[in-house]
C-alpha cells in the first residue's frame, strides 16, 4: 500500500472533508485516480466524482458509513469540521466517538488499498505497452486547435501547453477569462445556444459578481444576444438561500433577462453531485469547465474543451439540469438595443444589495 496515499486520504477527511481546492492539492490521490481512467492528467472535478464513487463503491459496512461520513459525504453544503461530523455520527448509531474513528481508519485503509491496486495495474499495463513497437506521436502545436482558440492562443500564448492542447483543452486565468468569453461567444451563429450554470451564494458575496466584473461578461451576453444567440443561465442556489432571499434573486434575474439571458433557477440540493459545478456550453463547439471551490469561495481552475467526448458529455449534463428548473421562476429576455440600460439596472441592483447589508 502507497504510504503517502495513506497519509494524503486520511488529511483530506480533516476539517471540511472531501472538496476540490483540497483534492486538487493531493497529489498522490488525484494520480490514483487518473490511473483509474487511464488519462494522464484529471481535472479535480473529474476527480472528486471518481473518488466519490470509490467512496459509495465501499459498500454499506459500519466501516464504510463511517468513512463517507468523515468525507463530509451528503453534508457537503454544511460540512462542519471532522469532530462535529465524528460526533453527529456516533450519536446517531449510539456509539462512542472512538469507536467511529476506527471504522474510519478501517475505511480509509480499504480506500488506500483499492487507490493502490489500480495504480499497481496500470503501471504494469504501461510497462507492457512501453516494451511493443509503437509509432512515433507528432508534436501538437497552438495550430491543432480549431479557431477561436488559435486566436486565444496567439493573444496568451503561456496557455499554449502542449499536454493540454492534446488533450484537447486550454486554460484561462482571471486575466485572460474574458477575453476567451469574447472570442467564445463570437464563434457561435444565430440560433446556437449557451447554456451555463452559476453557483452562487448571498452570505459569501458571489451575488454581486453580476454588478461588479460581472458586467463585461453580461455586455459580451448582450452583444451575441443582439446577434441571434439564445443564452440560458442556470442559477444554483441553497434551498435556505431560494426562500430568505426570493426578492434579491427576482431583481438578479431582471438584470439577466434585460441582457437577453434567460435566467433559470435549481436548488442546490436536489441536483446530483455532477450537476453542482459550473459550466458553460457553446452550442456544440467548446464547453467552458469552471473548477470552483465553495468551501475554499475560490475558483481552483478553469479550462475550455473541444473533444467531442467532453461536449457531448456536458450536453447530456445540461439537458439533465433542465429537468430540475424551479418552473415558478421565470424571467423572459428582453433585449434592449443599448446596453446602457442593463448598467443603469446593475447600478440599482448594487445600491439595493448594500441596503440590505447595511
Amino acid at each position: 500500500m502507497d504510504s503517502e496515499l495513506l497519509r494524503e486520504l486520511r488529511l483530506l477527511r480533516k476539517g471540511p472533508g472531501l472538496n476540490l481546492r483540497r483534492l486538487g492539492q493531493s497529489l498522490s490521490i488525484m494520480a490514483a485516480l487518473a490511473a483509474r481512467t487511464s488519462k494522464p492528467h484529471l481535472s479535480a472535478v473529474e476527480g472528486l466524482a471518481l473518488l466519490q464513487q470509490e467512496l459509495e463503491e465501499l459498500g454499506d459496512s459500519d466501516e464504510a458509513q463511517a468513512t463517507r461520513n468523515a468525507f463530509a459525504i451528503g453534508r457537503e453544503h454544511n460540512p462542519g469540521n471532522l469532530s462535529t461530523r465524528r460526533s453527529d455520527y456516533a450519536s446517531n448509531r449510539g456509539r462512542h466517538s472512538d469507536t467511529i474513528e476506527v471504522w474510519e481508519n478501517h475505511g480509509i485503509e480499504e480506500l488506500a488499498g483499492r487507490l493502490s491496486d489500480i495504480t499497481a495495474k496500470s503501471q504494469i499495463r504501461i510497462s507492457s505497452e512501453s516494451a511493443s513497437p509503437t509509432t512515433d506521436i507528432p508534436k501538437i502545436n497552438s495550430m491543432a486547435a480549431p479557431e477561436p482558440i488559435q486566436t486565444y492562443l496567439r493573444l496568451f500564448p503561456e496557455y499554449a501547453v502542449e499536454h493540454d492542447l492534446r488533450a484537447e483543452y486550454v486554460r484561462t486565468s482571471r486575466e485572460s477569462f474574458m477575453a476567451a468569453a469574447r472570442l467564445l461567444h463570437g464563434n457561435l451563429k444565430p440560433g446556437e445556444d449557451i447554456i451555463g450554470t452559476d453557483a452562487i451564494s448571498f452570505d459569501r458575496d458571489h451575488i454581486v459578481y453580476w454588478s461588479r466584473e460581472g458586467l463585461e461578461y453580461l455586455r459580451i451576453n448582450h452583444e451575441a444576444a443582439m446577434r441571434g444567440v439564445e443564452i440560458t443561465r442556470v442559477f444554483v442556489v441553497s434551498k435556505r438561500e431560494r426562500e430568505q432571499h426570493a426578492e434579491v434573486l427576482d431583481k438578479l434575474g431582471a438584470l439577466q433577462a434585460r441582457a437577453g439571458v434567460t435566467p433559470r433557477l435549481a436548488i442546490y440540493e436536489d441536483l446530483p453531485l455532477s450537476c453542482r459545478y459550473e459550466f458553460a456550453l457553446f452550442g456544440d463547439h467548446f464547453v467552458d469547465e469552471v473548477v470552483y471551490d465553495m468551501t475554499g469561495n475560490m475558483i481552483i481552475d478553469n479550462q475550455i474543451h473541444w473533444s467531442e467526448h467532453k461536449i457531448a458529455t456536458f450536453r447530456e449534463r445540461a439537458n439533465f439540469i433542465r429537468t430540475y428548473l424551479d418552473l415558478d421562476w421565470v424571467f423572459p429576455p428582453s433585449v434592449d438595443e443599448s446596453f446602457d440600460e442593463v448598467v443603469a439596472l446593475a447600478g440599482e441592483f448594487s445600491k439595493y444589495i448594500r441596503r440590505l447589508r447595511g
